[in-house]
């Protein structure tokens, strides 16, 4: 698992050269008025660096802060599929390094674990998580797993090797349940908003990257707030089973469950994270 270690430190550094970035060049303006700039930012950093098509990187073209981010960025994302072809067992091997890492962070900590699934969350959530809550996320507490397959075997994986969940149909309220009693946490939350999105904007896409931003900040958004309120009471596990791509299609940008290979994917990125 060399190859995972060695992702996750970029990734690590990725995330905090975005925050840094950020904190730069929106200093003086309004924290919570910028948020969904923020948002904007990293999502199209995260983009660039996974597509790099010119439309994408053109929106963060103008803040020269943001480049050596992307670089680190694209280098993440390059690492982390050169990791899904080379094993079809990096998925369990990864998640179960994860969630043994959190497990022992969680001990750790004085507070009482709780524990937030998500049904889809991907690299753009991901970084602005980390940015919302910088303060309140702990060292090491940034983790992540691949799922190569970029939909739902990373938690089913999850219930057999690490719950000892026997039953073919896995369920996330199962997988919720079993990491409560497994890790004494003191409740759970589903959340699913983002999956319904990617779902419904499938087929019927964006006119504009701008629309898609504001689209996406506003369902993320509603997942931070619920993060805030726990996270004072609960050092909080929040983990998904898969991300989600942007695709063109017929002048539209649209969501997308998707894996090709040879082509760089966010769909397999399949977040860890710790606040709290």
């Amino acid at each position: 698992m060399a190859g995972w270690y060695s992702s996750l430190n970029i990734l690590r550094t990725f995330t905090h050269e975005v925050h840094n970035a950020l904190k730069l060049s929106l200093k003086n303006e309004a924290l919570k008025e910028t948020w969904i700039r923020r948002y904007s930012h990293i999502l199209f950093s995260c983009l660039c660096a996974a597509y790099g098509s010119n439309s994408l990187c053109a929106v963060v073209s103008s803040n020269p802060l943001l480049h050596r981010p992307i670089r680190f960025g694209r280098r993440f994302i390059e690492a982390m599929n050169r990791l899904s072809e080379r094993a079809v067992a990096i998925s369990g091997a990864s998640i179960l390094y994860a969630i043994e890492k959190a497990g022992g962070l969680l001990k750790a900590r004085g507070k009482k674990p709780f524990i937030i699934l998500c049904d889809c969350l991907s690299l753009p959530e991901y970084v602005y998580l980390y940015d919302r809550f910088t303060d309140r996320v702990q060292p090491g507490a940034l983790l992540y797993a691949i799922n190569p397959g970029g939909k739902t075997k990373t938690f089913e994986h999850l219930a057999k090797a690490y719950l000892n969940i026997a039953s073919e149909e896995v369920t996330m309220k199962d997988i919720a349940k079993g990491l409560q009693g497994r890790m004494e946490a003191a409740g759970w939350l589903l959340y699913r908003d983002l999956d319904d999105l990617v779902h419904r904007h499938g087929k019927e896409g964006f006119t504009s990257l701008l629309d898609l931003a504001v689209s996406l900040f506003r369902v993320v958004e509603e997942l931070a707030l619920k993060i805030d309120r726990l996270s004072e009471q609960y050092c909080l596990l929040v983990m998904s089973d898969h991300g989600y791509d942007v695709a063109t299609r017929d002048g539209q940008w649209c969501l997308a469950h998707r894996f090709k290979y040879g082509e760089l994917n966010l769909s397999l990125f399949s977040t860890t994270i710790l606040i709290g």
